[in-house]
């Protein structure tokens, strides 16, 4: 079980091992503090070792790269349950007031 909310909002405990720690790694990606994205950086590692390092920096620029090529292409998320999961999600962690939101809200 995880709770999708703690990507989003401060104090909840997503039920991923280092969570915290991760999330506090993707917002420092996501920030122009260059100080901030190199502790978040050490932390990752000195908690994750290697592999983990490797594996959290590959999952964010997976991601990354994964939503520029959506948003950039016009990607329409698929009909059905997808669609309806993705407006709840939304909503639940606060995505949709994210700038980028309107490329898939209208979309949804």
């Amino acid at each position: 079980a995880y709770d999708a909310r703690a990507t989003t909002t401060a104090g909840v405990d997503s039920g991923v091992e280092h969570g915290a720690l991760l999330v506090e790694f993707s917002n420092a990606i996501m920030s122009d503090d260059e100080e901030r994205l190199g502790r978040a950086r050490d932390a990752v590692r000195d908690t994750l070792g290697d592999t983990g390092w490797h594996e959290a920096t590959a999952t964010a620029a997976n991601f990354n790269q994964m939503d520029r090529i959506a948003d950039s292409t016009g990607i329409p998320l698929d009909a059905g349950p997808g669609r309806a999961m993705m407006a709840e999600m939304g909503r639940e962690i606060g995505s949709v007031n994210f700038a980028s939101a309107k490329n898939t809200l209208q979309r949804l």
